[in-house]
């Protein structure tokens, strides 16, 4: 299994470490899951079942960022935002607390075996996406796609046709 991920938003083309993305899709699924039910708009139900399929499958599905928020980019952002704020008071998350850390079907996020995991780089992509979905991040070089992993923000050169 890859352990990056494609994803967009209008244009805006990247890839993602796997392991990023699944904790802050987690940390967003569970922010969406404390606004009651009764008074969730329908597109924040399947927001957060698709959070909760990206945090558990990863690579192999495309992150369809515009998709997911058009039409609701503030609420999104809001919601990014405040699973960042709590990973970023969480610190680190333990291979242990990701064992345990179950989104879907009985199944954990996405984890490649190290001990632990310092949140700041997941806090700083969570900025990032805040920044792309403004549109203020800036486009990766000519050729090259920018990708964004743990804890490295480079960028990828795209195979030409």
């Amino acid at each position: 299994m890859s352990k990056t991920t494609p994803a967009g938003y209008h244009g805006f083309e990247f890839w993602l470490y796997d392991v990023c993305e699944s904790i802050l899709f987690a940390e967003m699924a569970e922010v969406i899951n404390e606004h009651p039910r009764r008074q969730r708009p329908d597109w924040l139900t399947a927001l957060k079942r698709e959070l909760r399929v990206h945090a558990l499958v990863g690579a192999d599905f495309y992150v369809p960022f515009d998709d997911w928020c058009d039409g609701h980019e503030e609420e999104f952002l809001a919601i990014v935002a405040e699973a960042s704020r709590r990973l970023e008071e969480r610190g680190r998350i333990t291979a242990e607390e990701a064992s345990a850390w179950v989104v879907l079907d009985g199944k954990p996020i996405i984890w490649r075996g190290q001990e632990f995991e310092d949140t700041a780089p997941v806090v700083a992509f969570a900025e990032i996406l805040r920044a792309i979905i403004r549109g203020e991040y800036p486009e990766a070089p000519a050729g090259h796609r920018w990708f964004f992993g743990l804890p490295e923000v480079t960028t990828i050169r795209m195979p030409t046709r």
